[in-house]
């Protein structure tokens, strides 16, 4: 039966009993009042708890740190940069080496090349630097057998192709032994 309605049969009870039946019914309505009070604190503490969850953790910013990052990524960017200079330079001084020995004679790679492979066969392994030795003089025989080829080097010696034959052979030897190590 509705609040309203009890409130109106309890106009038709004495007064003493009016005020019996109404504090019975505000103490029923307070009680009522109380749990749906609790009932929304409850509601509004896992809507604030799921709002939470959706929420990431707020870290705080080390502002100097983050300078302090930026300047050593800076100093990194330097480094590279002056390395790759420093390669730079590098090559070009090895490009220039190999222009150099391809103005050697063809007979003098030849020799240095023979040269090499007696140290090889004695010691019984290529170390890098003599590879890397042989691949430029390997790269200024190339050079003078395209120089020769268009009509730009006239060689010494009339056992050109004779030494241009046996400097290969040297070198593809000892390129298979290196790769063998």
């Amino acid at each position: 039966m509705p609040d309203e309605d009890k409130v109106e049969e309890t106009k038709k009870l004495s007064p003493e009993e009016r005020i019996e039946r109404l504090r019975e019914i505000a103490k029923r309505d307070e009680e009522e009042i109380k749990k749906a009070e609790d009932l929304i604190r409850q509601s509004e503490a896992e809507i604030e708890e799921g709002r939470r969850a959706l929420m990431p953790e707020i870290e705080e910013v080390d502002v100097g740190r983050l300078f302090r990052r930026r300047a050593r990524e800076e100093e990194l960017e330097e480094t590279v940069s002056k390395e790759k200079t420093r390669e730079g330079a590098a090559e070009e001084a090895q490009r220039q080496y190999q222009l150099q020995l391809s103005r050697e004679p063809a007979e003098e790679l030849a020799t240095r090349a023979k040269d090499i492979y007696a140290a090889v066969k004695e010691s019984g392994y290529v170390s890098p630097a003599q590879m890397e030795e042989i691949a430029d003089m390997s790269y200024a025989m190339e050079i003078k057998k395209a120089d020769k080829s268009r009509g730009a080097y006239a060689p010494e010696s009339e056992k050109f192709s004779e030494e241009v034959s046996a400097f290969s052979g040297i070198i593809r030897v000892l390129k298979d032994r290196y790769k063998g190590r």
